[in-house]
């Protein structure tokens, strides 16, 4: 055996193990004949761009004509998942033929500060894989979280394109025109994958707080996909210095020519004079987070109607304070502290956790999280003391859900079923 040292040393990919080989070839360009076999073990892949971390990677694979057979392949990833693949590759057929079946339970494929998921997926790769072929199957995400980055990213100036002005010195060799573009490989491999997330795909981060289910169906080619779905709004609110707001729209959508992601959610809340929007659009790496008023208002004056229903000139100077530490948490800058009700909530294993009110709009605490799949136990609690009230929700189908939910307040207990569908 050989210990397969660490490769692909110019980028963040990282491969090791140990792989014994006994491979042999006979016959001709156009009959090949393969024989022996491979075996590696102690095997691991690492991406710290994103945070994959694949260890006991195992594999057995024997020759058997002009095929090559992989019996195993397995591999654990953090948190206790698996991967495992079975199948065959010719390496010598035109186009690669080849045809696997890729598995995940409880995979944590990704981990890192903007994010991270746990997975199950089973996938069938038909080939021939340079020519065509295709991709299709299904991935369920258990559970997923996106997280917005509290600051933007510092600007990075670029320099414009460099032209020459005026004649070439003599004597000084012209210089060497530019190396063409590099062209993306073409892979033709027809797509057919739905990725699904019934539940508990949360995004967080600047004082976003929300949880989406839905699917994304890729098709197309792996070169050129074309996605279609999304995943919209279960529950969701956003903090704005101190001031919580519900979302009444929220969706993650993707772009068809790019495919990149997109986010589409909207709160609203009433003044004496105005209709308050908050808007969050763009990418999550770099989302665009905007209080806007109808009748249209300046930003700060929109801001100070929302946090205190007065105009700018007539708050006081702590009031003041707050309205500029609003405006920059909108805008990305260094806010401290607004992380320390996301860190309590991690702490304590919560899916939820924050400020509301009670039914009698007196603010109250909030704490929740999924006991069992597609059943989630909220508690809320209120500053005056009292009974806390308990809410259920159950789901009985993608589309109905049963909800209940305890109260001491005016309003009393109540129970109904919520039927959703999409248009």
């Amino acid at each position: 055996g050989a210990l397969a040292r660490p490769f692909l040393a110019g980028g963040p990919d990282r491969v090791a193990g140990r792989l014994a080989l006994d491979l042999r070839a006979s016959g001709t360009p156009e009959a090949p004949a393969l024989a022996g076999g491979a075996t590696l073990s102690e095997g691991s892949y690492g991406n710290p761009l994103y945070g994959t971390r694949i260890e006991a990677v195992a594999a057995r694979l024997t020759a058997q004509g002009h095929r090559l057979l992989v019996e195993s392949l397995t591999g654990r990833t953090g948190g206790g998942g698996t991967l495992s693949a079975q199948g065959w590759v010719e390496p010598l057929g035109e186009g690669l033929p080849a045809e696997f079946r890729l598995r995940a339970e409880g995979a944590r494929p990704i981990g890192g500060s903007l994010g991270d998921a746990v997975v199950d997926a089973d996938l069938s790769l038909r080939g021939p894989l340079l020519s065509g072929g295709s991709l299709g199957g299904r991935v369920t995400l258990r559970r997923a979280e996106l997280r917005i980055p509290e600051n933007l990213p510092a600007n990075i100036p670029s320099l414009a394109p460099v032209r020459q002005i005026g004649p070439m010195p003599p004597g000084r060799p012209a210089p060497a025109p530019p190396p063409p573009p590099v062209s993306k490989p073409n892979l033709p491999m027809a797509l057919d994958v739905t990725i699904a997330a019934p539940r508990a795909l949360f995004i967080r981060g600047r004082g976003l707080e929300a949880e989406l289910g839905g699917e994304l169906i890729l098709r197309g080619t792996v070169a050129e996909p074309i996605p279609s779905g999304g995943f919209r709004l279960r529950r969701g609110s956003f903090d704005l210095a101190g001031r919580r707001l519900d979302f009444t729209r929220g969706l993650i959508g993707f772009d068809s020519a790019s495919f990149s992601p997109s986010l589409d959610f909207l709160a609203t809340a009433r003044s004496r004079t105005h209709t308050i929007n908050l808007t969050i659009t763009g990418s999550p790496a770099t989302p665009v987070i905007q209080v806007t008023a109808e009748p249209e208002l300046p930003q700060d004056e929109a801001l100070a109607r929302l946090l205190f229903d007065r105009e700018t000139g007539r708050l006081s100077p702590f009031e003041i304070v707050t309205i500029t530490q609003a405006a920059a948490q909108l805008a990305g800058l260094p806010t401290p502290g607004l992380t320390a009700v996301d860190r309590l909530r991690r702490g304590l294993g919560l899916d939820r956790l924050g400020v509301g009110s009670d039914s009698a709009g007196r603010a109250a605490l909030e704490a929740g999280g999924y006991v069992a799949p597609g059943v989630y136990l909220g508690i809320r609690q209120g500053t005056a003391g009292g009974t806390p009230g308990v809410g259920v929700q159950v789901e009985l189908t993608p589309r109905l859900r049963l909800e209940g939910e305890t109260s001491t307040g005016p309003a009393g207990d109540r129970l109904g079923i919520t039927w959703e569908r999409e248009y």
